[in-house]
């Protein structure tokens, strides 16, 4: 319809003008002809602003499509970015788990020994009780048997002295003798008991040497085993020393490039000071159970030590109790016993010398009884030193024990404090690259946020310059249809238009080249967003190297703490093993010198009991020579009364000195017998 109703008007006023070409017309005509030349002008030059604002637009759409992809590209980036700073944070996590496991373990591994130990003090407690009251009671029989045998022994010499009462007066030369036997025998015993005295003492001269000696070189075994472990340590101390240092550059170099940081920091900061206080809040709690552990453990040992330290005087004193009592009761007999001959000294004043005989003989006696006394108080002294020996190297050992504990426990704490150290330098260092890939994560975040003002700025002025296009598209439309009507201008007037149209394109560009510098300004922006973000890749690069790095530093250091451990385990164990075997030699010689005691005591028994035997063969002789004797005396009364009756005092004069001769001959007789 537009176009109908301009051709309309175009015929018209051809017409007009054929009709009308008055000169008034025609100066209006050329007027209004120049003006729509100038109108066309216009219209081609905003034509051709449009077409190159058309072509801008275009480009701009290229360049946005291109931002769009390389904004997906550092998406995906910073996606993945993210993505291993979370791998990173669980590896953390991970590991932190790892070290409170490790700490566990190790207090687990440290209750477990210390339920170990209770159960060797325990172990060696009961056995040392019941070694003790083994001992005790076989000292006690034995002591019971002695004394049984002390006291039929007692009983038979008051027979025999009952029965020696008749005879003493015949064996008057024979005891003289026997007791000159007896006083010899008594001398050479004593000096034999001056002997041994002095061999004892020499024994244990040196056998204190040799203690001294012993004490001296487990002091210089125990001083050069603490000056090598001070060593060890003192080297240990260095190399980490060391590496803290080289860790303090390196972190005074991160340090440096960190500064402009911290304000974005201080948040984190905080967050960290809690979890750090915590952290030395469990620390603390866990030290206080160590101390406690430790506390509970010496008071275990002191009342242990006290104990067995009580046991031991107990049964020292009940022992000298029960052996003072015993010393009483014989004391009690022998003054019994002395009493007995003062009254029968009393009662038998005409036998003075058979009394003394007798008295010296049981003298004798008594004498063997309380040198076997002293034999028994001296084997009792000395095995009351040989326990305290026993016990005194017990508690060395238990000392000794004591110290090597203590020495773990305070290895284990150094251990546990080096981790503990460690750990809170690893934390400060995945705190400080947290708080950086945060920061890179804000700069990211910063420049993604741009990214899209621009963006949506693009889009905005795409839809402002799409409404533009349209608008331009409409009026270029009607343009073309108001140049179809004016085509039949001048050339004058397209020369013109032409200059119109050079200075549009000058201006268009100039127009270009400004959106060019504006787009390289754009793009070399972008370039030091790339280069910026190479460099933090470069950097998050060299910071999972360090983390891997301090991992496997701190996998070597659990391995050598676990082989540490290992060979501690392995000492221990064999400390155990050598105070066993010890304990197994002490006790299989305490064996052996009982046995050998035993085998003592059965020899003086056999011994008392040939003595016995040949006593009674000695008795029974003498009971057979007195009937002989009374026979023989029976017989010559017999012959004496009845030539007393037959014969004269000259036959019995003769027969009283035949009878002499006679008696004197059979009492020769009868002392041969008796000293075959």
């Amino acid at each position: 319809m537009f176009n109908s109703s301009n051709n309309n008007n175009q015929s018209d006023s051809q017409l007009y003008q054929k009709q009308n070409q008055s000169p008034l017309q025609t100066s209006y005509i050329q007027n209004q002809k120049k003006s729509l030349q100038n109108d066309l002008e216009n219209s081609l030059y905003q034509l051709q602003q449009i077409d190159q604002q058309y072509t801008d637009i275009q480009y701009l759409q290229k360049t946005l499509n291109q931002t769009k992809a390389e904004s997906d590209i550092w998406r995906q980036k910073y996606e993945s970015q993210t993505n291993t700073i979370i791998q990173i944070k669980q590896t953390h996590e991970m590991e932190q788990k790892k070290l409170q496991n490790y700490i566990n373990r190790l207090n687990d591994e440290l209750k477990h020994q210390q339920i170990q130990k209770k159960k060797l003090i325990e172990y060696f407690k009961y056995k040392i009780q019941n070694e003790n009251n083994l001992k005790i009671e076989k000292d006690t029989k034995i002591y019971q048997n002695n004394l049984h045998l002390y006291e039929n022994q007692l009983k038979k010499t008051l027979e025999m002295f009952d029965d020696y009462k008749k005879e003493i007066q015949k064996l008057e030369n024979e005891l003289q003798q026997e007791k000159n036997e007896k006083n010899e025998q008594i001398s050479r015993l004593i000096d034999q008991q001056n002997k041994l005295k002095t061999e004892i003492q020499e024994i244990e001269n040196e056998n204190k040497s040799e203690n001294l000696n012993l004490q001296k070189k487990l002091e210089n075994q125990f001083s050069e085993q603490i000056f090598s472990l001070k060593k060890m340590q003192e080297n240990e101390v260095e190399i980490l020393n060391g590496e803290n240092f080289s860790l303090k550059n390196l972190l005074e170099v991160k340090n440096k490039e960190i500064d402009n940081l911290i304000l974005q920091i201080k948040n984190q900061k905080t967050h960290m000071e809690e979890e750090n206080r915590i952290l030395r809040q469990e620390i603390n709690t866990f030290r206080e159970k160590n101390n406690n552990q430790t506390i509970l453990m010496n008071t275990q040992m002191q009342e242990l030590r006290e104990m067995l330290n009580n046991q031991n005087t107990i049964d020292i004193q009940g022992l000298q109790y029960f052996h003072q009592n015993q010393m009483e009761g014989l004391q009690q007999k022998i003054e019994a016993l002395k009493g007995i001959n003062q009254t029968q000294q009393q009662e038998l004043e005409y036998q003075i010398r058979e009394k003394n005989i007798q008295k010296e003989q049981f003298m004798q006696e008594i004498l063997r009884f309380q040198g076997e006394i002293e034999n028994w108080k001296g084997k009792y002294k000395e095995n009351e030193k040989k326990r305290e020996k026993e016990i005194q190297e017990y508690l060395q050992k238990l000392n000794s024990l004591d110290l090597n504990q203590n020495e773990i426990q305070d290895q284990k704490k150094e251990m546990i404090q080096f981790l503990e150290n460690e750990n809170g330098k690893l934390k400060e260092t995945l705190n400080q690259k947290n708080q950086e890939i945060e920061s890179n994560r804000n700069q990211f975040l910063q420049i993604k946020k741009s990214l899209e003002y621009d963006n949506n700025n693009l889009n905005i002025e795409l839809d402002e310059y799409k409404k533009k296009y349209n608008n331009i598209q409409i009026q270029i439309n009607f343009l073309v249809q108001d140049f179809k009507q004016k085509s039949n201008v001048n050339q004058y007037d397209n020369e013109i238009q032409q200059k119109q149209n050079d200075t549009i394109k000058l201006l268009q560009e100039q127009d270009i080249n400004a959106l060019k510098q504006n787009i390289q300004t754009k793009e070399n922006e972008i370039q030091n967003l790339l280069i910026c973000k190479e460099r933090y890749e470069k950097e998050i690069k060299i910071i999972q190297n360090k983390i891997e790095n301090q991992h496997i530093y701190i996998i070597n250091l659990e391995q050598l703490k676990v082989k540490e451990i290992e060979s501690i385990r392995t000492r221990m164990e064999c400390q155990h093993f050598y105070i066993i075997d010890q304990m197994k030699i002490s006790h299989q010689n305490q064996i052996n010198i009982m046995n050998k005691e035993i085998e003592d005591i059965k020899i003086l028994n056999q011994q008392k009991n040939e003595e016995i035997s040949e006593m009674n063969i000695k008795y029974n002789k003498l009971e057979i020579i007195f009937q002989e004797l009374k026979l023989n005396n029976e017989k010559l009364n017999n012959v004496s009364y009845q030539k007393n009756n037959i014969t004269n005092v000259n036959c019995i004069k003769e027969s009283s000195f035949d009878f002499k001769e006679r008696f004197s001959k059979y009492s020769s007789f009868v002392s041969q017998k008796i000293n075959r």
